[in-house]
């Protein structure tokens, strides 16, 4: 059933609207089962007592295990059974007797079900910083009796956090990157030493945790004219690094419109005494997002979106309070391979520009049907956008993700204590996806429009806040709303792309010309499954109401456990349940 095809759902007598309303929403069900879209939820469980979820490891075929830490007192690692989710074993590793500052790092699944936990401290009677490494058997649910030292170096940068009265240690000191097979992994570390260009620790183990080769190097420029967007290291064992550099005269530049930095690809490898640069320059137009992925044939592959202007002031948020707000206005996607030369060629065309249709689907208002709308739609971008994911398939296809993110911040101060805080109102809005074909010409760009949006109060001055919380967003991937329902899951079946994420089911039947109705985080929803088929059609299934199923859904914690099953922790009344989401 669909609203444009059923007039009479505008009914406007409240009752007959209620009845219609839930008579369109048992239909949309009644799609999802034709689909063959099915879930289940196991027998209610409980994490440990004070534990934090870590996630889920493993495999279908494997066994696969969920992992949960309490600080100061044990990593738990519970086997669960694939048929019917359920507990069976339960494995304690006791880090009780580990020094008191010892920090949690990262758990690492690597080729061979070589899989690994990682834990840090910092010895302050050498001034030593030590990174070690305790080996978990998913089959057997047992961790390795020894911990292995797997680095030291001198004190490092991290973030300060808070872990007592008048007590702060300093995490994510390390960076983990494995290989696109899985057969290698970069550890990275920036060492505290406040030089004008930075010093980084690079060490690359093979999946026995054996060190392949590593050095610590100084970066070729300072750095109040450097940022780093990513790491990348490939199957042969050699690293590269994505910055962004300004130009020595880049404020001249910047008076003149033209960009004022460009990006470049550092590689080092084995044996290799100095970085190998590759300028990438896009003459006049203005990179806005950008990431460093391999494809499938361990080729370096340079991806993102670009403007033909600089980034545009959100007027609009200015005067609500928010003075960082900057729309990111997108025009289109970029891509562009690393050659053997130490140079760069472009997919294709290497730059695709989005069409006006895309642009403004379910944007349209009656504002913009006015005569300076219809002068100035040349000119339309997507604003906000940044680039989540490049996905490549065997038969030479590329998928581009991006998700419309943006904040709003305003300070709020108590006149008697001044004491200050942040309001921060988190918006996640449509998901673009882009399919280039193996002949390099665009198969299709399909908007799936959403409206996801929450709000939070931080402690803090706004300035300081802000660029914490965008910090946050860039470097985990969303992670810090992950205990939330914003954002998106993303999968791949049967050469189709589906996309997870909480709605508000008015928005299943949108028309193109239709903005999607807000869905506020914690406040019922329901689950949405969108796909995007290998033609390019959208569609769209509510698969259930989380009130009805009296659950809390944190899509961008799902994770793919075979080809056709995604599972995810629901925390629910009696503790926690896993749901399964079957694809036919």
């Amino acid at each position: 059933m669909s609203l444009s095809n059923n007039k009479y759902l505008i009914y406007t007598d409240p009752i007959m609207k209620k009845y219609y309303l839930n008579l369109l929403l048992l239909c949309l069900m009644v799609d999802a089962q034709s689909q063959n879209i099915t879930y289940r939820f196991n027998d209610p469980f409980k994490l440990p007592a004070g534990h934090k979820d870590i996630g889920f490891f493993g495999s279908e075929q494997d066994g696969f295990v969920q992992l949960s830490f309490d600080r100061g007192s044990d990593l738990i690692s519970q086997k669960i059974n694939a048929g019917d989710y359920k507990v069976i074993s339960e494995e304690k590793m006791d880090v009780s007797i580990f020094p008191k500052n010892f920090m949690n790092e990262v758990f690492v699944s690597l080729q061979g079900n070589n899989n690994y936990w990682f834990y840090s401290l910092f010895e302050k009677e050498k001034e030593r910083e030590v990174l070690s490494v305790k080996k978990v058997d998913l089959k057997t649910n047992k961790f390795s009796s020894d911990s292995v030292r797997v680095l030291e170096c001198n004190r490092l940068k991290g973030v300060s956090v808070v872990t007592g009265l008048y007590q702060s240690q300093i995490r994510d000191k390390y960076d983990f990157f494995p290989s696109a097979d899985s057969s290698k992994l970069l550890v990275k570390y920036v060492l505290k030493e406040r030089e004008e260009n930075e010093k980084i620790g690079i060490f690359v183990f093979d999946s026995k945790m054996q060190k392949i080769w590593g050095k610590e190097v100084d970066m070729p420029y300072p750095l109040n004219r450097t940022t780093i967007y990513g790491y990348y290291i490939d199957n042969k064992a050699s690293v590269y690094i994505l910055l962004k550099v300004k130009y020595e005269d880049w404020k001249d530049r910047k008076k003149d419109k033209l960009p004022f930095d460009y990006y470049e690809v550092l590689k080092l490898s084995n044996g290799s005494t100095i970085f190998q640069l590759t300028k990438l320059e896009f003459e006049d137009k203005f990179i806005q997002s950008v990431k460093m992925v391999g494809d499938l044939n361990n080729n370096v592959i340079i991806a993102g979106y670009y403007s033909h202007s600089a980034k545009n002031i959100d007027k609009a948020a200015m005067k609500k309070g928010d003075f960082f707000a900057t729309k990111k206005s997108i025009d289109g996607v970029f891509l562009q391979k690393l050659n053997a030369n130490g140079g760069y060629d472009n997919i294709g065309t290497g730059f695709y520009e989005f069409s006006i249709d895309v642009i403004t689907a379910y944007e349209k208002d009656p504002v913009m049907k006015d005569k300076e709308y219809e002068e100035d739609k040349d000119n339309a971008e997507i604003d906000y956008l940044d680039l989540d994911h490049v996905k490549f398939d065997e038969a030479g296809n590329i998928v581009i993700i991006g998700e419309q993110y943006h904040a709003f911040y305003r300070e709020i101060r108590n006149s008697q204590t001044m004491q200050v805080k942040t309001r921060v109102n988190h918006y996640f809005e449509d998901i673009v996806a882009v399919k280039i074909g193996s002949d390099n010409a665009i198969k299709w760009v399909v908007k799936i429009p959403k409206n996801q949006r929450h709000m939070e109060v931080v402690n803090g001055q706004m300035s300081f806040q802000a660029k914490k919380m965008n910090i946050w967003r860039i470097a985990d991937g969303k992670g810090s709303f992950g205990h939330k329902d914003m954002s998106y899951y993303h999968d791949v079946y049967n050469n189709e792309d589906y996309f997870y994420y909480m709605d508000n089911v008015k928005n299943a039947n949108l028309l193109p010309d239709q903005k999607p109705v807000p869905h506020a985080s914690g406040l019922g929803g329901y689950l949405m499954v969108a796909k995007i088929s290998t033609d390019g059609k959208l569609t769209k299934v509510p698969v259930f109401d989380i009130k009805n199923e009296d659950v809390k859904v944190r899509p961008t914690h799902f994770y793919k456990l075979s080809k056709n099953k995604i599972i995810g922790l629901c925390k629910i009344d009696e503790g926690y349940s896993i749901l399964e989401i079957k694809l036919p």
